[in-house]
């Protein structure tokens, strides 16, 4: 049976990690401090038994039916968090990578210097030998290229801004409840690709695709809009971004291309900080896919 979390346990004062049972109760398989603590463990453990988990249960207010946004919003938070297990970051590491994402997105890249918008990047790490470099932070693309930091960046640089797993830099992770297993490799599309694509069907469907737009695309957009991408599908996807990522820099203010339209279509979204995380994201589930992890 599937796992949420509970603030509503007679058992547990404080967050609770719960299994649902077969009448529809609830019971108590962790008490935690925080809600990120029971969040970890129902990630956990769905994911060793391959299963879904259902989030927060209990007493809640329920949104009504045909109100979508909170369900919308429940299932980014599940998705992250699954983003969060496939990248063997913990919950704060998770957030950092989000952030500077964001903060890329919003203000630009940081760039290299020591500035109040550097990242006080160095091409040689002093700190290479535990593992400290830029090849190893999840922010970096390959190509001597990072998601957050303008410029050459050298694999065995180093930048504030690291996040780096932590059995990279020679750190035993911590157990989450147990060490979780994944027993399958997770082909679902995440939240923000599933959320590029809908827009980029809604503006094909107003004619704002252009003339190229091959049948095929749209047909793989709309499977990728209900969370369904194929394993042919997900190798495609990383090398189409990268040939066509500039196509972007030709799109102005809030201006329609054809080019932002399949962008938007192949999970890519409307700017090239969002281009290049769906990229990464694809580039890693081939990853597994090869080594047969």
């Amino acid at each position: 049976m599937p796992y949420g979390i509970s603030q509503n346990q007679s058992d547990c004062s404080t967050w609770a990690t719960v299994k649902q049972e077969t009448d529809g109760s609830f019971t108590t398989i962790g008490c935690h401090a925080n809600k990120q603590d029971a969040i970890d463990q129902m990630v956990a453990v769905s994911l060793a038994e391959n299963i879904d988990p259902i989030g927060e249960v209990g007493n809640r207010q329920m949104p009504e039916m045909g109100d979508e946004s909170e369900s919308e919003d429940t299932e980014e938070m599940l998705d992250g968090l699954a983003d969060m297990v496939e990248m063997g970051l913990n919950p704060r590491q998770f957030a950092m990578y989000e952030f500077y994402e964001k903060l890329a997105e919003e203000f630009g890249m940081f760039t290299q210097g020591i500035g109040a918008n550097g990242a006080h990047y160095v091409a040689e790490s002093p700190f290479a030998s535990e593992g400290m470099v830029c090849s190893n932070c999840v922010l970096f693309e390959g190509g001597r290229k990072c998601e957050a930091v303008e410029g050459d960046i050298a694999p065995n640089g180093i930048c504030k801004l690291w996040v780096i797993r932590e059995d990279l830099l020679g750190i035993e992770p911590e157990e989450i409840g147990m060490r979780v297993e994944v027993r399958q490799i997770n082909l679902s599309a995440p939240a923000f690709m599933r959320a590029s694509a809908k827009r980029g069907i809604a503006l094909h469907e107003q004619g704002l695709s252009g003339d190229g737009l091959v049948p095929q695309t749209v047909e793989d957009a709309r499977k990728m809009a209900a969370g369904q991408i194929s394993e042919g599908k997900w190798r495609k996807i990383a090398p189409w971004i990268a040939r066509h990522i500039d196509d972007l820099d030709a799109v102005q203010g809030d201006e329609i291309t054809a080019g932002l339209v399949a962008m938007l279509l192949w999970g890519g979204g409307s700017s090239k900080a969002s281009a290049r995380r769906a990229q990464a994201y694809a580039e890693r589930v081939v990853e597994r896919l090869d080594s047969g992890e």
